[in-house]
């Protein structure tokens, strides 16, 4: 941490063997890993779910009637009252 700043990471280790003969097959001799900072990525997550959680809300509480499409002409949305 720098600065006092929460930082978020993906790691993955595996261990490495030394497969000699005099060596025991089942025992580790090192572990192996990398990690990548994904701090980024999990603050574009959490602001997009934050977004789609603000968009339902308006689209629930609005008296208007909503429907979206997609560029085929598929609906994508449709207000919930049209379905009552």
């Amino acid at each position: 941490m720098v600065d006092g700043e929460e930082r978020f990471y993906l790691s993955s280790k595996t261990p490495i063997y030394d497969i000699g003969t005099h060596s025991d097959p089942d025992d580790p001799v090192a572990i192996f890993g990398v990690a990548s900072d994904i701090t980024e990525r999990k603050e574009r997550a959490q602001e997009i779910t934050r977004l789609n959680h603000l968009h339902q809300t308006v689209l629930s509480n609005i008296r208007e009637t909503v429907v979206v499409t997609d560029d085929d002409g598929q609906f994508t949305y449709i207000c919930p009252e049209l379905l009552l």
